[in-house]
């Protein structure tokens, strides 16, 4: 189905919206933004599975419901594959249909995924634990994934728990168009050492609208690394109260020592699809730090 000798993931993968059992946990803007994404959505899906027409199948479909046409695909994909300016499509058989020249997964193509999830499997987990391309989303910058994030997980004007003292521009990411209040909490002891469980009971207990902790690990501005321990204690913590965990590990790859974990280690065969409390780590540092840097999104 997705053109021959290709790979990727499959077309209801594709261009199938989440069942209902996945948005638990949404906002309600969340929710709004889980209806189809056009009238003839369903039609659309149902062609693309049953087959496009092509020469070996002349009972398929034309197309005709959105602006790309699936049947100049194996010419596009002859052209693009003769093209040494385009690296990436020496290979043709890595491709998914729509990922060279269609609308694809709204997740990123499934190759990028693949190998954002290789380095992550490789140098983000001290138990080379094995992360799923599936479980990759690909976001268009730093404070764009965490302004989406902070809409689809938070109500507009609930508050977001960020330990102080945190990267100033987090107020902004999280309240500028998400309409999220953010809240910077000390430790109740002083110093500025990490939270403990009863800063975030005693937050929560004054704050019970909250449904998003927004950690940094390694710590910006500090340059500290979290403990194993305590960010297990973070997780725990998230998931019982049902708090989503927004986890930035931008300077993962910055860290000598061996002293940073992941929290995708911690998460390591609890895998669950339970929607609610979730785990959400961003990822912009798999490249040299710059502006135009992608930021890499990730969940279980």
């Amino acid at each position: 189905a997705l053109g021959a000798g290709a790979t990727g993931p499959p077309l209801a993968e594709v261009f199938s919206p989440p069942s209902k059992a996945s948005v638990g946990g949404l906002s309600s803007r969340g929710m709004r933004g889980h209806t189809p994404l056009a009238a003839y959505f369903d039609a659309r899906v149902e062609a693309m599975m049953s087959g496009v027409w092509n020469a070996t199948n002349p009972e398929g479909y034309f197309i005709m419901l959105s602006a790309e046409n699936k049947q100049v695909g194996p010419m596009l994909r002859e052209r693009f594959s003769r093209a040494s300016t385009l690296a990436v499509f020496e290979e043709p058989r890595t491709l998914g249909w729509n990922d060279a020249y269609g609308y694809g997964s709204a997740q990123g193509t499934f190759i990028l995924r693949t190998a954002v999830a290789r380095i992550m499997s490789t140098y983000f987990t001290n138990s080379r634990v094995f992360v799923d391309p599936a479980d990759i989303f690909v976001g268009l910058g730093a404070t764009g994934v965490i302004n989406q994030l902070c809409m689809f997980l938070g109500e507009e004007g609930s508050p977001v728990l960020v330990p102080a003292p945190h990267y100033s521009v987090f107020d902004a990411d999280t309240s500028s168009l998400a309409g999220l209040r953010p809240v910077a909490v000390h430790p109740s002891g002083g110093g500025l050492g990490p939270l403990a469980v009863s800063d975030l009971d005693r937050f929560l207990a004054e704050n019970p609208s909250c449904s998003i902790f927004l950690l940094t690990n390694p710590h910006n501005p500090l340059g500290t690394t979290l403990s194993r321990t305590r960010l297990q204690e973070y997780v725990d913590w998230s998931r019982i109260n049902k708090v989503h965990l927004i986890v930035d590990e931008i300077y993962a790859l910055s860290v000598w020592d061996g002293s940073f974990t992941s929290v995708i280690d911690l998460l390591s065969g609890r895998r669950s699809h339970s929607p609610r409390p979730s785990v959400l780590l961003r990822k912009s540092n798999l490249v040299p730090r710059s502006p135009a840097s992608a930021s890499l999104l990730g969940s279980t």
